[in-house]
C-alpha cells in the first residue's frame, strides 16, 4: 500500500513537471532540464541545493512549480537534517504563497522559517525570513506593520 502511495504521488509529479515544461520559456526550461539532470547523482545536500535551484527559477511564473520543488526539498532536508535547507525552503515557499496573493499561508511558511534559523542561530537567514515577513505586509500595502 505504501509503494502505492509513493508511485501515485511520484506519477502525479511526473506529471505536473511535464505540464510545467510545457508552459514555460525554451530558455528556463533548458536550465531546469540541466538541474534536473544532475540530481541522481547528486549527494543529499547537493540535491537539496538543486531542488531549491529549480523551485526559485519557477517562483515568479509557475509559483504552483516553486511549491512542489521546495516541498521535495523540505522534505530530503528534514530527512537528512539540514537546518539550512529547511529553513530556505520554507520561505521558498512561503514566496510561492506570497505571489499567489496568500499572504496568510506566506506569512506562515516564513515565520516557520524565521523560528528555525533562531534555532540554528543562521543569522543570514533570520534576515531573509524578517525581511519576507516585512514584504507581505508591504505586498498588502500594510506599511505601518513593517516596522
Amino acid at each position: 500500500m505504501k509503494f502505492f502511495k509513493y508511485t501515485l504521488l511520484y506519477s502525479l509529479l511526473c506529471f505536473l513537471a511535464l505540464q510545467t515544461h510545457a508552459q514555460i520559456s525554451p530558455k528556463l526550461k533548458k536550465y531546469v532540464d540541466s538541474l534536473n539532470q544532475l540530481i541522481d547523482q547528486a549527494p543529499d545536500t547537493s540535491k537539496v541545493d538543486l531542488l531549491q535551484k529549480i523551485s526559485w527559477s519557477y517562483r515568479n511564473a509557475m509559483p504552483d512549480s516553486t511549491i512542489i520543488f521546495a516541498q521535495k526539498a523540505l522534505d530530503l532536508s528534514e530527512k537528512i537534517k539540514f537546518g539550512k535547507g529547511k529553513i530556505k525552503s520554507l520561505n521558498f515557499i512561503g514566496v510561492a504563497y506570497r505571489n499567489k496573493g496568500n499572504y496568510s499561508l506566506a506569512s506562515k511558511y516564513y515565520f516557520d522559517a524565521l523560528r528555525a534559523a533562531e534555532k540554528l542561530d543562521d543569522q543570514e537567514q533570520i534576515g531573509y525570513s524578517s525581511i519576507n515577513i516585512g514584504n507581505v505586509y508591504v505586498y498588502q500595502t500594510n506599511f505601518l506593520k513593517t516596522w
